[in-house]
Parts: structure tokens; C-alpha cells; sequence
């Protein structure tokens, strides 16, 4: 059943892709029709000749619009009967809709964003659904009620070229006036409540449904006319324009295209042409664009930007620290966003025509084929810069390495195609940001084996099917025959034109042939919430602690067929990963194991069990694989154990001095009963993390997640009644062991505490009847004896992730302390895999914290 939803799941994106892309592509070529007799010149020019006054006078006009954007949300935290400050509403609306209007989807990305701030401001999810609806009701009635007067009013005329059954929109008045009045009714006699799932939606009163057909008016008035501003002077009146603006608007956001971009255009054009020259109106629908789309965008993100910075931390030092510790999470996509503009730009430029006087120039220093080849590897560069976007995006090494050496590429052939030396400064800038981010790249994956979601899939056909548009509408004078193919001249753009969309098509068919026959690299499958409930009972039979990493969610779970036992693993690259030996009974063990290879064998990957026991050791020897001791864990015996008994003085009289002071207290909050501590801990952790200039670590570490914690009992300390400190406190089955896992204090404590949450946990343990408390793993002290010598700077970052760069010295003298036991843990491999390539594929599992969830 699961199988054929997801089918049906694929079908239906890709013909929404196919739907798109076939009105967009239609547009363009209306749009191409329409002004085949002008210039991008005339276009340009007409946009260069508008005065700053008219254009600052439109921005204002589009700066209203969003003012009255800002009313839909007023009208729907009115709704719901929840008070907020005008400048946070302001805010969050005006960052959703220039989001949502540039990139499409509203409810996914203005609906997120609302939600994103909206919860950081108290409100819950259904609530800010409900602010979500108004604001979409808002908008259509606004629309319809602006319908309802103009389509009568001044009803546009359409041209024949459009092919609709009618030549007036007249009716769709009448049906924007039955519409409006149904709605009105509908407040007056229909006043309950609609239940969607859990969540309640009242319906509006009167008076909002008036509010909102105002507001919704003055929202369309608002942008119409800052798009009547930048048009050239006519004989067209407002009213009349505003029918067409309407009509163009709807048209291209039914048509489901980002923006509208392309159908917003080619209507407007259609609309105007018996009265305005199309490259005008092109010229004016450019400026446009920059009021009302671009700049507001560039705005709203700067503006999500700061909120962000100074939400989470205050002051500039503070954001470097946060910037620098969440660099490995947004780099890689900041840096994936910005190659795909850079093979957009690549192409764009391959479609536009060169200077003459820099050709002019660049033929008497070169001789014609190098340019002609430049003209076409660019082209290549573009397409393969529009592919590798998305292998950066995964984070892959050979994305990173392929990506420097396709902008060297564009930077040199913008150079000597026609000496673009903004395209090239461009792109250079790129290159230099990116070479010093090798390390935000570490996973080893070819990147023909990534697979292209529907989103990409249609950016780079909207990008491709754009540039051969720009090109045909640039070249439209031309008399395209075969000769074009084989002409090179020093001015044949035309020729090179052709030639570089003939490869760039070649490169991404060929490319994706290649990417459809190649294997497709599997991705960890995070387990369901039953899956979790089933390790959670295995894990309550374990001897272990480390089996509670299992319920982090970030690995998968491969259960015996009794489901009684269980191994985690998790794929990084062409590695299989398994955390520790299986967990369950001794007699499923074995068969686990040999189950995990077997699956690796068929998918061809390498297998990897990391920190396997010492009794485990021999069976993997038989197995066929490599046995290497990687590190010793630390293990204190709880039978007898006292704190006066520790060789460390310091540690009693620090453990002394805690328990003296009348402001501490310890205490251990049992499984479930964290949730009224948890924002307290949530800052705790917080502070925690920017004190170790890190960040959340995963796989064989816990992070911060509140279902997570809520399994296991927490230890805590508090200053004054507020919590300083606390750790989390797995536990194995039949009181076997103990182990800590999140350790954290907040900045102005000193170690001293955590090492005092460290002995009363013990003593607790103890008086619970615990036989061992596990302390972590150190590495090896004859590290620089072994194979592991020339890894030991990667050993210490996977076996202590939160202590930097402390020798491996420091980790272990800070475990000795407590007078532990010391037992050797092993890694096991295939005996293919080099170490190299599996300690960095165990980083980078490390590295990727929580930034994985659950399956449905």
C-alpha cells in the first residue's frame, strides 16, 4: 500500500512539473510571438529611460501593497482573538510574501515562515493555520471584489491571439459578484465552526469579511498602479489597466509558475499591444519585476536574516559564534543556491549578444577558434554548474572538487568569449568563497549516483527553456538555416548561439542518462515511531546503556525476525555504518551481524561496525573482516563506591564545596517529566554549546531532542532553583549500567560542576542499584604505536566530539579521575576499506546532529 502511494505520490509531481513547464514554455513562445519586431535593446532602453522619480514612486506604491499585505495577518490574529504588536506582524508578513511571491507554493513557503515566527511569538499550529486561511481568504475576496467592480466597470477587451471562447470578461464578473455575495451571506447566517482533523477553523464575522474585501482592494490597487507608473505614457486609463492587471495576475497565479514569470508578462503584452510597442511594456514589466518581486525579496531575506541572528544571540560577537558553529548546515545550501545562479548566468550570457568593440578587440589578440571554443565551453561550464548545485547541496566531495574546476572554466571563457568581466568577477568571487569549505563536503558519493527531486528538475528545464528563449528573442531577425552551424565569424553570435544550446542540451541528456543507469546511492532510512516503541522494549533488556542511542531516530533499525533484537546502522556514502554490536539476546547476535553484511555485500558498499566489545571480536575475525582496537571505554563500578574513596583530591573537595553551598541542589527528574523544564533546558543547552564553540552531534552521541530525553531519567543541578547543569542518564536492562550521555552547564559555570553532576549521579545509580556507570570512550595512549597514528587528530574528533581540539591526553585524564575501569572497544571493517575513507565517513555521520527526524 505504502509502494503505490508513493507511485502515485511520483506520478502526480511529475505531471505537475510537465504542467508547468508546458505553460511556461507555452508563454514563451506567445511572448516570442508578440515581440518578434523589437531589440532587446529597445527593451533595455525603454527601461533605462525611466526617471528615478517614477521608478521611486512605484517602489512606494509596491512598499503599500505590502503595508496592506500586513492587514491580511491583522485581520487573521483579529480572527482568532490573539493580540500582537503591529511591527512583529509587519514583519512576519512581509518576509512570507516576498518569499511566497517570488518562489511560488505560498502555503509551503509563506505558511512556513508564518508558522517559523509566528511559534517563536506564542502562537500554536493551529493557530497560525488559522491566520494562514484569513490571510488566503483575504487575498481571493480582495480579488473578487476587485473583479466584481472592474470586470463591469471596464471590462478589457481580448484579442483573437488569445483563442478564449469569449472576447469580454464580463462573465467572469458575474461570477466574481455571485462569489462575493455568497461569501457575504455566508457570514451573515453561517456562524460555526469547521473541524479540519484536530484543528478548528471559525468562520469570519461580518465585519472581517468587509475588512477583508477592503483590505484585499487596496492590496491590488496598490500594486496595479505601481506597474501603470512604469508604463510609457498612453491614452489607457486606470480603471481599464487595472481589469488587465487583474486578469494577467490571476492568469499567472493559477498557471502554478514561480512568480508567475513569463505568463505575468506575455498577458500584459497581449493585453496592451494595440496600444503600447511590446518592448515598452517589456521594459516597464522588467521594472516591475525589481519593485515588486527583487528588491522586497533581497529585503525580506535580510530582514529573516538579522531576526534570526539576534532571536538566537545578542551582539555581533555572539552571531559570529552561531555563524560559525551552523556553518556546516547552511553552507553547503548557501553555496549550492549560488552555483546554480552562477550556470544560470552562464547561460544567460551565452544567449546574449557580445559588445562589438571588446569582440573587435579580443579578435585582434586572439586568433577566432579560441573564442569560438570559449563561446561553447561556457555553455558546458553553465549546464555542469546547474548540476553540481545539487551535489553540493548533499554535501558531496566530488561536487566540491568538480564545482572549483567549472568555474575556473566560466571564469577564463568569459574572458575570451567576449571579455564579460562581471560574469567573470562573478564567478571568481564564487570560486574564492568556496575553495577554503573543502571541509562542509566530506561525504565520498559519486554524483551521478544522486538522484533530482521534482523541485530541481523543473529550475534547471526553467533555466535551460529561459536562456534558448532569450536567445530566440535576441536572435529573431536571423534566417535560421543549416549554414548558421558551420559559420564562424568574428560577429556571428547567432551562429555560436546555436552550437552552445545544441551542447549544453547534449551535456545535461547525456548527463542524465548517465544518472538514470548508474545505482542510485540508498540514504538512511529513519525508523517510524513504531519501530522506535519496538527498540525501546529490546533496549529495556540490554545490558548496554549504548543501546538507548538507538531511539534517537537517526539511524535505521534492522530487527531479527522475532523483533527481539536489532542493529543500527547508518549509510554515509558507500559506508554502512552499525553502531556497536547488536542488541538483544547472545544467540541473535551473530545472525544480525552476518544479516548487515549480507546487505551491504548486495548494495556493494563497505561494511563498518564501530566500538564493537572485546567478546564480539573473534566472530568478526571469522567473518571475514578486519579487527582493529580503535579506543578503551571508561567504566566505574558502583559496587562499593564512594566518593571519599577517589584518588583525585580535587575532585572530593570540589564534590565538598558543591554540597555545602545552600544555593545547589541535585536531583534526578524521572523519564516523561522533563517538559516543564524544557525551554530552561533548552537554554542550558544552548550555552552549553556556544561556551565549546560546537554544535549538535549525532549518530553516536545524543543531541538535544525533547522525545529523546524523555525516555531516560535527567540529572540535574540547580543555582538559586534554576537549572545550571544536567545530563542524561541511559540505562541498560536488569540494572546492569549506567551511561551519560548529554552532559551540558550553562557559559558561567566551570568544569567543576559538571564534574560534581558526575559524582551525584554515581552516588544515585548506586543507591538504585546499578552495578557500573560508563563514562564514554577515550583514545588509545599507544595511538602512536599503531595504524591508527597518522588518524589521530580524526580518532579524538570521533571518540570525545565535544572537546575540540583537547589532546587525546586531556580526554582520557579527565575520565581517570573517577578511578574507572578501562576496557578495549575495536572497530571492524571490510578489508577493502582504508581508513581514511572510513574514519571520514564516521565524522561525517558525527557531524550531521540532528538534523534528521523520524518517518510517518
Amino acid at each position: 500500500m505504502e509502494q503505490i502511494q508513493q507511485t502515485r505520490s511520483k506520478i502526480i509531481q511529475t505531471a505537475t512539473i510537465l504542467g508547468v513547464m508546458v505553460l511556461f514554455f507555452v508563454a514563451l513562445a506567445v511572448l516570442r510571438r508578440e515581440v518578434k519586431v523589437s531589440h532587446a535593446q529597445d527593451v533595455l532602453g525603454y527601461l533605462y529611460q525611466i526617471s528615478w522619480r517614477r521608478f521611486l514612486a512605484a517602489f512606494g506604491l509596491s512598499l503599500g501593497s505590502y503595508l496592506a499585505l500586513s492587514l491580511y495577518d491583522v485581520l487573521g490574529l483579529f480572527h482568532i482573538h490573539k493580540l500582537m504588536s503591529y511591527g512583529r506582524i509587519l514583519l512576519t508578513s512581509f518576509i512570507a510574501y516576498s518569499f511566497s511571491h517570488n518562489m511560488g507554493a505560498a502555503p509551503i513557503t509563506g505558511g512556513g515562515i508564518r508558522y517559523r515566527l509566528y511559534s517563536a511569538w506564542g502562537l500554536t499550529v493551529g493557530e497560525a493555520a488559522n491566520v494562514l486561511v484569513i490571510c488566503g481568504m483575504t487575498f481571493w475576496i480582495g480579488y473578487l471584489t476587485m473583479g466584481a467592480v472592474f470586470f463591469f466597470l471596464e471590462p478589457p477587451e481580448l484579442p483573437p491571439s488569445i483563442h478564449l471562447p469569449f472576447n469580454s470578461v464580463f462573465s467572469i464578473g458575474t461570477v466574481c459578484v455571485t462569489v462575493v455575495m455568497l461569501y457575504l451571506l455566508s457570514a451573515v447566517f453561517f456562524k460555526k465552526t469547521i473541524h479540519i482533523l484536530k484543528w478548528k477553523f471559525p468562520t469570519p464575522s461580518v465585519g472581517i469579511v468587509v475588512s477583508q474585501m477592503l483590505v484585499g482592494c487596496l492590496d491590488w490597487t496598490c500594486s496595479g498602479g505601481a506597474l501603470f507608473l512604469l508604463l510609457p505614457p498612453n491614452s489607457l486609463n486606470f480603471p481599464t489597466f487595472l481589469s488587465i492587471y487583474l486578469l494577467a495576475q490571476i492568469v499567472g497565479f493559477l498557471s502554478q509558475v514561480p512568480g508567475g514569470l513569463g505568463v505575468l508578462e506575455t498577458v500584459i503584452v497581449l493585453l496592451l499591444s494595440p496600444l503600447l510597442p511590446a518592448s515598452d511594456v517589456l521594459g516597464a514589466m522588467l521594472a516591475f519585476r525589481m519593485v515588486y518581486y527583487l528588491i522586497p525579496f533581497v529585503m525580506g531575506l535580510g530582514a529573516f536574516s538579522i531576526y534570526e541572528i539576534i532571536r538566537n544571540k545578542a551582539g555581533f560577537k555572539r552571531a559570529l559564534q552561531i555563524l560559525d558553529r551552523w556553518a556546516p548546515d547552511f553552507a553547503p545550501h548557501v553555496f549550492s543556491i549560488l552555483l546554480f545562479l552562477g550556470g544560470a548566468v552562464l547561460l544567460v550570457s551565452d544567449a546574449t549578444p557580445e559588445a562589438e568593440n571588446r569582440l573587435a578587440r579580443l579578435g585582434d589578440l586572439m586568433p577566432l577558434p579560441v573564442l569560438e571554443g570559449s563561446h561553447f565551453l561556457a555553455a558546458l561550464a553553465g549546464a555542469a554548474l546547474l548540476v553540481l548545485a545539487r551535489g553540493l547541496q548533499q554535501r558531496l566531495e566530488s561536487s566540491y572538487v568538480a564545482a572549483l574546476i567549472a568555474l575556473g572554466i566560466g571564469v577564463l571563457t568569459c574572458l575570451f568569449k567576449g571579455f564579460d568581466y562581471r560574469e567573470a568577477l562573478m564567478l571568481l568571487a564564487l570560486g574564492v568563497a568556496l575553495l577554503p569549505c573543502r571541509r562542509y563536503f566530506p561525504r565520498k558519493s559519486s554524483v551521478f549516483q544522486q538522484r533530482y527531486p521534482p523541485f530541481w528538475v523543473t529550475a534547471i528545464l526553467f533555466v535551460l527553456l529561459g536562456s534558448i528563449w532569450i536567445g530566440v528573442f535576441n536572435y529573431h531577425n536571423e534566417d535560421y538555416s543549416n549554414d548558421l552551424w558551420t559559420m564562424f565569424d568574428l560577429l556571428g553570435d547567432s551562429s555560436r548561439f546555436i552550437r552552445a544550446i545544441l551542447g549544453e542540451t547534449a551535456f545535461l541528456i547525456i548527463f542524465s542518462l548517465i544518472t538514470l543507469l548508474s545505482p542510485a546511492q540508498p540514504e538512511t532510512e529513519y525508523p517510524t515511531p513504531s519501530e522506535l516503541d519496538r527498540a525501546l522494549a529490546v533496549t529495556r533488556k540490554s545490558r548496554r546503556a549504548e543501546a538507548g542511542l538507538a531511539l534517537l531516530g537517526d539511524k535505521a533499525l534492522l530487527f531479527n525476525k522475532k523483533s527481539d533484537a536489532f542493529l543500527m546502522y547508518a549509510i554515509e556514502g558507500k559506508c554502512w555504518i552499525a553502531l556497536g554490536d547488536p542488541v538483544g539476546p547472545e544467540k541473535e547476535k551473530a545472525d544480525l551481524a552476518l544479516k548487515f553484511k549480507d546487505l551491504c555485500r548486495r548494495h556493494k558498499a563497505w561494511t563498518l561496525f564501530y566500538t564493537v566489545d572485546q567478546e564480539q571480536s573473534q566472530f568478526y575475525l571469522d567473518a571475514g573482516l578486519t579487527v582493529l582496537k580503535f579506543s578503551e571505554e571508561a567504566r566505574v563500578s558502583l559496587r562499593g563506591f564512594r566518593a571519599e574513596g577517589l584518588a583525585s583530591s580535587d575532585l572530593k573537595s570540589t564534590a565538598q564545596r558543591f554540597r555545602e553551598k545552600a544555593d545547589y541542589t541535585f536531583e534526578v527528574l524521572e523519564p516523561g517529566w522533563i517538559h516543564p523544564h524544557l525551554t530552561e533546558l533548552k537554554e542550558v543547552s544552548e550555552a552549553w554549546l556556544s561556551k565549546n564553540k560546537s554544535r549538535e552531534k549525532g549518530f553516536s552521541v545524543g543531541f538535544f531532542r525533547e522525545d529523546y530525553l524523555q525516555r531516560f531519567p535527567l540529572a540535574v543541578v540547580r543555582k538559586e532553583g534554576k537549572i545550571a547543569a544536567f545530563a542524561s542518564l541511559t540505562q541498560g536492562g536488569s540494572k546492569e549500567e549506567v551511561a551519560v550521555d548529554l552532559l551540558r552547564s550553562t557559559a558561567g559555570e566551570s568544569e567543576l560542576l559538571e564534574d560534581y553532576l558526575l559524582l551525584e549521579s554515581m552516588l544515585w545509580a548506586k543507591e538504585k542499584g546499578h552495578q557500573w556507570f560508563n563514562l564514554g570512550m577515550a583514545p588509545l595512549l599507544d595511538m602512536q604505536e599503531g595504524p591508527l597514528a597518522p588518524f589521530e587528530k580524526q580518532v579524538t574528533q570521533i571518540l570525545a566530539p565535544y572537546h575540540g581540539e583537547a589532546p587525546p591526553a586531556d580526554i582520557r585524564k579527565s575520565k581517570e579521575k573517577f578511578n574507572p575501569e578501562w576496557s578495549p572497544k575495536y572497530l571492524v571493517t571490510s578489508g577493502n576499506l582504508s581508513l581514511q575513507v572510513a574514519l571520514t565517513a564516521l565524522l561525517g555521520l558525527i557531524a550531521k546532529g540532528n538534523r534528521v527526524g523520524y518517518r510517518q
